[in-house]
């Protein structure tokens, strides 16, 4: 359609009136002038930007990371002879040419407007009190300098207003903050939130009931503001998190299709009041013995299955039957979405085994959904609810 309009409109007012015209567009996607020669040209959204993890070397150090629009994987490396990073592998999240057509809404490979990154660094404070009062996407990303300590607390004076348009807020760098404090008043269009590698001695205070998606990876202390957030979360539909420090958790929200709990450790009981539930990823969780659904299980015709991946899981006798029982539950292979992708699965693995050990507890996983796994050696499997003994011997 928009090659027919070309056509048309140099017909009409000639190739050069045409050119001019087109230098007025705008592409849809990246926000260029439409004549650019090179194209358009989407780098990685930094608040979808996932990290992997890191490796190092005496030679080099990578920063692993994969993009949550693209699916693409790419590196920050450093080496040791020269501190300058450079970045490897697809750099770019799309390529291709100009269009005054918007993408489809799941298309995420955009330039999003309105958006700033903010790195790591002595100026930081700076940015996050000085930040334009249009922004709707704010990401602080790492950064080797580090000055802190850092503070985001939108209800300060003088910078309460600059927040009032922001919709979604990535902090996948919290190392250096020492308060981070998000109330819905102070922030009243913010709906997707992702907080990462949060340090012990960072204070945060999460009152957000509008909240619609939300991520965290890598806490240090206490998730107890994240369990607080969910008590009236009840507008949330995404929920993603590793490695954060959670005993139970419990949801309620009719509007919450997605759920991730991947290495969280000390996890051991969640509640579900979630009858539209259509996602729940436990991969890498090694030590959930109740999963409890609450509030019916939803009309299959209307929510449609309710896909559980479980790689490398380590779930309780209950756990087990409750999703069994469930009327909807069926196998699933891969999540339609890796929030946390896994840089080495072996090291996954190896991990279960020694978190297992040192519990004293079985180092079999068994598959959820296979009946004739359950044993005396599980948790609430035997009446008397025994703890599980380690079959091998092993830390006995």
């Amino acid at each position: 359609v928009e090659r027919a309009f070309a056509h048309f409109l140099e017909r009409r007012v000639g190739a050069d009136v045409a050119g001019l015209i087109r230098a007025y567009e705008e592409c849809a996607r990246c926000g260029a002038s439409c004549t650019d020669g090179d194209g358009c040209v989407v780098p990685h959204p930094a608040h979808l930007t996932r990290d992997r993890g890191v490796t190092m070397s005496p030679l080099r150090y990578e920063s692993l990371y994969a993009c949550a629009a693209c699916g693409q994987r790419f590196a920050e490396v450093v080496e040791a002879s020269d501190k300058t990073p450079r970045a490897e592998g697809c750099t770019t999240c799309y390529r291709g040419p100009h269009s005054t057509a918007p993408p489809p809404p799941r298309d995420r490979r955009r330039v999003s407007r309105h958006a700033v990154t903010l790195t790591r660094g002595p100026r930081l404070q700076e940015g996050i009190d000085a930040l334009p009062e249009t922004t709707e996407v704010l990401s602080v990303v790492w950064g080797f300098e580090v000055a802190d300590p850092y503070r985001f607390h939108p209800g300060d004076a003088g910078v309460c207003n600059r927040y009032l348009r922001l919709r979604v807020l990535c902090l996948s760098a919290m190392g250096g903050f020492r308060t981070v404090c998000l109330e819905q008043t102070w922030v009243p269009a913010l709906r997707d939130l992702t907080l990462c590698n949060r340090e012990a001695e960072c204070w945060v205070r999460l009152d957000l009931p509008e909240i619609r998606r939300f991520a965290a990876r890598g806490w240090r202390g206490d998730a107890d503001a994240v369990s607080k957030m969910l008590a009236d979360a009840h507008e949330l539909e995404a929920f993603a998190a590793r490695g954060l420090p959670f005993s139970e958790l419990a949801f309620a929200s009719d509007n919450l299709r997605s759920v991730t709990l991947a290495r969280c450790d000390g996890l051991a009981r969640l509640e579900l009041d979630a009858p539209n539930l259509a996602e729940l990823n436990l991969d890498h969780t090694f030590h959930l013995d109740a999963i409890i659904f609450r509030g019916g299980c939803g009309d299959a015709t209307k929510a449609g299955p309710l896909r559980v991946s479980a790689e490398n899981a380590f779930l309780g006798g209950d756990a087990r039957r409750a999703l069994r029982a469930h009327p909807r539950a069926t196998r699933a292979t891969k999540p339609e979405e890796d929030v946390f992708p896994v840089a080495n699965a072996a090291s996954e693995a190896h991990a279960a085994r020694v978190s297992r050990s040192l519990r004293g507890r079985s180092r079999v996983a068994k598959p959820w959904d296979d009946a004739a796994s359950d044993g005396g050696d599980d948790v609430s499997d035997d009446p008397d609810g025994e703890p599980e003994s380690v079959v091998d011997g092993l830390f006995r």
